[in-house]
């Protein structure tokens, strides 16, 4: 909150820039964002159509025009259904709970026990639509699905992250179960994200094994984070 009200306070020999707010959940309770001194003048809502896509393609036109000083995305949907398949640390204790509630996206808890059968049961049976995890956890569940020759019945999305995706899981993932598998990477200090693998629309006319290549990558550094290839000697 110090922060927007920062940013919707600009230095008054700048041009005055929006906020922008891209597919929020609720309409913004403007007493209490004055109270806390974010100028409500400086807000720009703006709805997208139903979809992430629609949603990162808002938030490209924002960031291209130049015209705002700030963007607050909402990506999920509250129609989701949000499942954290590793202990809560790192990405699933930093990152996933406050945007899953920011969007009102339900949030489902594995517990002890994250071996293939109860992570499928759990999945089912709370109609999970995004999960995430370390490919360890995923190794474990496909291999129960292709035993038990088993399908998901919600399921449409795994981020994977931890380690590299194996090219076979993403594949797997994709021509037997129908989900897409995303892969990112990220740290606790990043809090937490850094990249995020996904096509933009001149990918849209390569071939599937060309896009696979991208895909397999840990993908772009994200808004806000900038980084730096370096050698041994720095």
């Amino acid at each position: 909150m110090p922060a927007l009200a920062t940013l919707t306070h600009p230095d008054p020999a700048k041009p005055p820039k929006w906020i922008a707010w891209v597919g929020p959940p609720f309409v913004p309770y403007a007493p209490a964002l004055e109270q806390h001194g974010v100028s409500v003048e400086r807000l720009l809502m703006i709805h997208p159509g139903e979809g992430q896509k629609n949603r990162l393609w808002s938030v490209e036109q924002v960031i291209r025009s130049g015209s705002s000083a700030g963007v607050l995305a909402w990506l999920a949907s509250a129609e989701d259904v949000i499942l954290p398949v590793v202990p809560m640390f790192h990405v699933n204790a930093w990152g996933t709970p406050y945007f899953a509630t920011m969007n009102g996206t339900k949030l489902v808890l594995p517990g002890a026990q994250l071996d293939g059968k109860s992570i499928y049961e759990l999945f089912e049976s709370e109609k999970v639509t995004v999960s995430q995890g370390v490919p360890t956890v995923w190794l474990g569940l496909l291999a129960y699905m292709r035993e038990h020759k088993l399908k998901f019945s919600t399921l449409n999305r795994v981020v994977v992250g931890g380690s590299a995706c194996p090219p076979a899981m993403l594949r797997e993932f994709r021509d037997s179960y129908g989900v897409r598998c995303i892969h990112a990477w990220g740290m606790t200090e990043m809090s937490p994200l850094g990249s995020f693998s996904t096509l933009k629309s001149k990918h849209d006319g390569m071939g599937e094994e060309q896009k696979e290549q991208i895909l397999f990558k840990q993908g772009r550094a994200i808004f806000g984070v900038d980084m730096k290839i370096v050698d041994g000697e720095g």
